[in-house]
């Protein structure tokens, strides 16, 4: 542990993104160009050259988040998304739905690249099989939500930063989603980890879909009776809260803003 000086510009930022989720959390008022000195573990990686490398592909979302995106944007698309890859409703692979999910991200390249490398794309199916069977074993997501954290340099794959570490992370997203379809409120925890765990699995059965792999991540299991979702209430429950949004003191005034839950674990 040591104190490391940061300007409060960027302490602000860290503290909107890493709060832990406890509600009697609270934070001062913080000058930007001041600085601060604050305890904090220094973690140092091993260099991997894969990493440094512009043109390899990374199995990344590109911060692509469905329910973050307008509402109105492509309703149809987004429910045949959740349909096929999170409820796992076997079907033709849908080319649009499949590019609206991918739309723009490091994993719409890597598709793309794996159709004219038949090396590279035993490599995805590799990994993807491997993660899928992870996933259904420990209920847990890995972190590919942002770049730079499982990267393919065409031999290999490399994790670089990926596992997430947060457990039973589907069993809480599955029963939050059954007290959606029921309506009914689910905490800022229970949002974040269900916004994560359904752009997790759709990406990730929807990838599987497209290389030919039969396995899917099952966050809904059999026999538990959920009702059908309602996709439109499911994408407004998950929504992300507004940055813009202030809290007001009784007086009018701006008041010091309370930050329970980060909104993105990364």
């Amino acid at each position: 542990m040591e104190l490391v000086a940061l300007r409060g510009e960027t302490l602000d930022l860290l503290r909107h993104r890493d709060v832990l989720p406890d509600p009697r959390r609270g934070w001062p008022q913080l000058d930007h160009s001041a600085i601060y000195h604050v305890p904090a573990m220094i973690r140092i990686q091993r260099l991997i050259p894969a990493a440094a490398e512009r043109d390899n592909p990374h199995f990344s979302l590109s911060m692509r988040f469905l329910e973050g995106l307008d509402a109105d944007e492509s309703p149809r698309l987004y429910s045949v998304a959740n349909d096929s890859w999170v409820l796992n409703r076997r079907g033709d692979f849908d080319k649009e739905a499949f590019k609206h999910v991918v739309h723009g991200t490091q994993l719409e390249r890597l598709h793309e690249l794996t159709e004219s490398d038949p090396k590279l794309r035993e490599n995805v199916r590799d990994f993807v099989a491997r993660l899928i069977d992870y996933s259904n074993e420990t209920r847990m997501l890995t972190d590919f939500g942002g770049d730079g954290n499982v990267v393919f340099d065409g031999a290999s794959y490399h994790l670089i930063d990926a596992f997430y570490g947060m457990p039973n992370v589907f069993d809480d997203a599955e029963r939050a989603l059954g007290q959606i379809g029921r309506g009914e409120a689910i905490s800022p925890q229970d949002r974040n980890k269900t916004f994560f765990s359904v752009n997790y699995i759709r990406a990730l059965n929807a990838v599987a879909h497209a290389l030919g792999i039969e396995k899917r991540v099952e966050l809904v299991r059999s026999g538990k009776g959920h009702q059908e979702p309602n996709w439109d209430h499911v994408r407004s429950a998950l929504r992300p809260p507004d940055p813009s949004v202030k809290k007001e003191s009784s007086s009018g005034e701006s008041a010091a803003v309370f930050f329970p839950v980060p909104f993105q674990p990364w």
